[in-house]
């Protein structure tokens, strides 16, 4: 009987497939934290109006209506989106507000409330992320090595080329974005940082308060992908610690779905060397995306012993 040739692993190449793999499907699993985060960012959600509100009252009280259209005929008013506010009756710093877009340099610490950037989303929205096809290790990879990848600026473009129409959708759906996040200002030749607009405590409040519900949704996305990452270390151990993809496929028979990647399409036995503990834990694992398979739950990616990443439908 002819003895059929194994698959040899290698760094290079066929782990990280195994990687992404695993990472995919920790990602199904069901996850006892879900509601929680779901919560949080049903929370954001419903508090954007309320910001929408609250900044169209400042600018309308700092510049009338009836000011910007006499203004308008002369061509000295300009659409504005990012305000600098500041509470006349604290001695708090002054806040950024920016409903209609994010990034630049206007994402400083004084950023209260902006749209998700692209790694926000990333972290808020992992499922949609992963679903979408894109791979989030190689777009957090280029700035972070200890994500275990390194990574050319070619990948992270192409990566990013992924995420921003997907952050895009995200930010309108949560209503940032549109034609009333922008207001009709007087014209100036300076940025919207050299002009502070005064605001009163409970105005300023609003915006704060968008700002802990964004914390609160961090922490809870970290909670879970704190309680995923021991599963996900067990995925990685045995990758590693094996030689052959066959040694792979013995306890995790998912891995098959990359065995034409891996060059193989029939699967030998083989024995595992990692501890049996780890080995239960993966079939338990499995186990739990089988019985929820009909179910639609929220998912979840763990990237790294830091914890960065996480998701929500």
């Amino acid at each position: 009987m002819t003895k059929q040739k194994r698959t040899l692993l290698n760094d290079k190449v066929k782990r990280p497939i195994l990687y992404a793999l695993a990472r995919k499907k920790v990602a199904q699993t069901p996850l006892k934290s879900t509601e929680e985060h779901k919560a949080n960012l049903k929370a954001i959600k419903d508090h954007v109006p309320l910001m929408k509100k609250t900044l169209k009252t400042i600018v309308d009280r700092n510049f009338p209506a009836d000011d910007m259209k006499i203004l308008s005929k002369y061509n000295t008013t300009r659409d504005e989106g990012c305000f600098y506010l500041k509470n006349t009756e604290s001695d708090n710093d002054q806040i950024y507000v920016n409903l209609k877009e994010s990034g630049g340099y206007y994402s400083s610490s004084y950023s209260v409330a902006i749209p998700f950037t692209d790694t926000q989303a990333c972290n808020l929205f992992i499922d949609e992320m992963v679903n979408s096809g894109v791979d989030t290790m190689n777009y957090l990879g280029y700035r972070d090595s200890s994500l275990g990848r390194r990574v050319s600026y070619n990948q992270f473009c192409a990566e990013r080329e992924k995420i921003e129409p997907i952050t895009k959708r995200i930010n309108a759906e949560y209503g940032f974005g549109g034609d009333d996040t922008s207001f009709t200002t007087p014209s100036t030749s300076h940025y919207c940082h050299n002009r502070a607009i005064s605001i009163n405590t409970e105005e300023e409040k609003v915006f704060t308060d968008y700002k802990l519900l964004v914390e609160n949704a961090e922490k809870s996305a970290n909670a879970i992908i704190k309680d995923r990452q021991s599963v996900l270390d067990d995925y990685y151990a045995l990758i590693r610690s094996s030689k052959y993809f066959e040694q792979v496929l013995e306890v995790w028979g998912e891995a098959s779905e990359v065995s034409e990647q891996m060059g193989r399409t029939i699967a030998d036995n083989a024995v595992s060397v990692v501890s049996s503990d780890a080995l239960e834990r993966i079939k338990q694992d499995q186990l739990k995306r089988s019985v929820s398979e009909d179910t639609d739950d929220t998912a979840f990616v763990v990237v790294s012993d830091n914890v960065r990443q996480s998701t929500s439908n």
